[in-house]
């Protein structure tokens, strides 16, 4: 049901026009402050950080990091692992960051289906089978889904 919800919301805002954030189903089990208790639990163990986004960069005080009196199980610290700077994984012409936050479109990048495509990914939107890029390449744009939205109608 819930995913059969989420398609029709779907179709309802672009039959609208009016795209828009909706917390359709999940409210049921999912409250506003989310689950306190966990919350509390893990902020013994961990801290905020910065954090670092594939395709999208550096994010402040999005990640979780080990607490000092917890760091002998830090793995990084433990085995001598530097983090990489984030744009190692945002080649140089890759729009990966716009497309990811919604900011562009695939097709908006001059690296898409050019130097970049599924068969030879150039950035992370492209690389697995879920990125957006790849999406793009394999299914198509917005007009597509308009004139299949508009076939609905």
């Amino acid at each position: 049901m819930d995913v059969l919800a989420g398609v029709l919301k779907i179709l309802q805002d672009l039959h609208s026009g009016d795209i828009t954030y909706t917390n359709l189903e999940y409210k049921r089990v999912v409250k506003y402050q989310g689950n306190v208790f966990a919350q509390v639990e893990i902020n013994k163990v961990f801290k905020q950080v910065d954090a670092i986004w594939r395709g999208i960069g550096t994010i402040p005080k999005s990640g979780l990091d080990l607490r000092e009196e917890y760091s002998m199980y830090n793995a990084r610290e433990q085995l001598g692992i530097k983090e990489k700077p984030w744009d190692y994984d945002l080649p140089p012409g890759c729009r990966c960051n716009e497309v990811t936050l919604g900011i562009a479109y695939p097709t908006d990048c001059p690296m898409f289906m050019k130097a970049c495509t599924p068969a030879m990914p150039w950035g992370p939107c492209m690389v697995s089978m879920e990125g957006a890029c790849a999406v793009w390449a394999r299914f198509g744009s917005t007009e597509r889904i308009t004139k299949i939205v508009s076939e609905v109608k």
